[in-house]
């Protein structure tokens, strides 16, 4: 009896730090393992902007796979609608990307009447598909790859992580550190007060939750809600949803888009800046209403 409860002893001492280790201790650990998933991601996400100006809402929806230009694929639907005086402009779209070209498409487009936005929009054709080959966006990869170390770098200044192991796996949850808001606050009244020539502090809310499995590092979810408001002159809102594809992306290209390539700027001036494959998404309603009311949708 007493050489099981040693071993039990001895099995719980060896178990507990196997535990603790598990969890990651930083947000830059945990951001390595989120930009290392191979596995086909589906996402939602959705902003929303309110101005004395005007509102804005946009969703987005669809799956990702791979963080590599060369090698990403993505099927994304997006829907947007923009109020301006009074006129509600709405539009629904779509993006894929395969075989390092992008593919877009505008599949309804209501200008709400306003005929200067009609006339911007006059060589769109609705439900036409259009090409852009990334291939010379490929050398850009530097500098992707660039600007996400910075943004590594800057992490565990400006969030503070905690976390929660269970047996399979581990839930952290982050938030701006008061460090992050101690230097960024002065920054964000004074651009309040030249927008809007407002003296009231605006806030700031980041709540990032990620579970990741303890045996293989795979994310299994992934939310966010990020907002910034400024009394009732401007409030901003993000929120997305991210989780593992149960089968595999298969993204077709279309057959009959129209290469747009040689409108754009060469080589030896801008080249269009590309994104990785979004890795995370949204919290709100996912049904498109006017954006003045999107609190009762």
């Amino acid at each position: 009896m007493r050489r099981l409860i040693a071993s039990i002893g001895t099995t719980s001492i060896l178990l507990v730090p196997q535990l603790s280790l598990a969890a990651f201790q930083q947000p830059s650990e945990l951001f390595d393992v989120l930009q290392q998933q191979t596995q086909a991601q589906t996402f939602s996400a959705e902003g929303h902007i309110d101005a004395k100006e005007g509102a804005a809402s946009l969703w987005m929806s669809g799956s990702a796979e791979g963080t590599e230009i060369a090698t990403m694929q993505a099927d994304i639907k997006f829907t947007l609608h923009v109020l301006m005086n009074k006129e509600l402009v709405k539009t629904t779209a779509r993006v894929k990307v395969v075989d390092q070209t992008a593919y877009f498409i505008v599949d309804s487009l209501d200008t709400g009447g306003n005929a200067q936005i009609a006339a911007s929009l006059a060589d769109v054709k609705v439900g036409q598909w259009y090409s852009l080959s990334l291939t010379n966006a490929t050398g850009q990869q530097s500098d992707v790859d660039q600007m996400r170390e910075e943004i590594r770098q800057s992490l565990d200044t400006m969030l503070t992580m905690t976390s929660t192991v269970d047996t399979n796996t581990t839930l952290y949850s982050l938030t701006f550190s008061r460090e992050f808001r101690r230097r960024v606050m002065p920054s964000v009244r004074e651009w309040a007060d030249k927008l809007h020539g407002s003296t009231s502090v605006p806030v700031l809310n980041l709540h990032v939750k990620a579970e990741v499995s303890n045996n293989d590092e795979l994310l299994q979810s992934l939310k966010y809600y990020f907002s910034v408001a400024n009394g009732s002159d401007f409030s901003a809102v993000l929120q997305g949803n991210q989780q593992p594809s149960t089968q595999p992306l298969t993204v077709i290209a279309p057959t009959n888009a129209i290469d747009v390539s040689s409108h754009l700027p060469s080589s030896s001036g801008m080249q269009p800046s590309v994104t990785p494959a979004p890795s995370s998404s949204p919290i709100r309603p996912t049904t498109p209403c006017s954006p003045r009311r999107r609190g009762n949708c």
